[in-house]
């Protein structure tokens, strides 16, 4: 997962560092009869020697203290590698998303229109249906109420007839 795994440490536990002056064993004493020239000689060689020591020492310190500071910018830089990543990740499925969501918002449009063409088609119809028949009853309004009044009338001339037989019956019975 990490990418900064494969980063390289320095591994200082293997390097050989030269021993500090103090944990050299002391050199004997020169003895009382060496001269003056020799003691100061010896005395410039340990000297020499501490410094060279202690140079070995300061340069094996800046070596370390360099691999200190590139191992801290390979650690930034790594942090920083998967913060973009992740943010690249997010920012694809952000996109992924925004596009799934625009899709379903054309969808839902081209059905909302289709069913409302499809309800303006039915409504028109309708309207045209309606108007028809308002039409038909004006037109046969008058038919309707004539037709009122010819069953009235001839509901009477029934009864008129219903009567009039009757009569005649009872007429008819009566001659007999």
């Amino acid at each position: 997962e990490d990418d900064c795994t494969a980063m390289t440490m320095v591994d200082y536990s293997k390097q050989e560092f030269l021993p500090s002056p103090q944990a050299q064993p002391h050199e004997p004493s020169p003895p009382k009869h060496t001269t003056t020239n020799t003691m100061l000689a010896q005395v410039m060689q340990h000297t020499l020697n501490e410094v060279e020591i202690r140079e070995e020492i300061q340069h094996v310190l800046t070596e370390m203290l360099g691999d200190v500071e590139m191992t801290h910018t390979l650690e930034q830089e790594c942090v920083q590698y998967t913060h973009q990543r992740q943010a690249q990740h997010t920012s694809t499925m952000l996109t992924t998303t925004l596009q799934d969501t625009q899709a379903q918002r054309v969808q839902q449009r081209q059905v909302s229109q289709s069913l409302a063409t499809q309800l303006e088609k039915e409504l028109w119809t309708l309207s045209q249906t309606l108007g028809e028949l308002k039409s038909w009853k004006q037109q046969h309004e008058p038919l309707v109420e004539h037709h009122a009044e010819l069953q009235l009338k001839l509901e009477t001339l029934t009864q008129k007839y219903e009567a009039l037989q009757l009569q005649q019956q009872q007429q008819q019975q009566q001659q007999e």
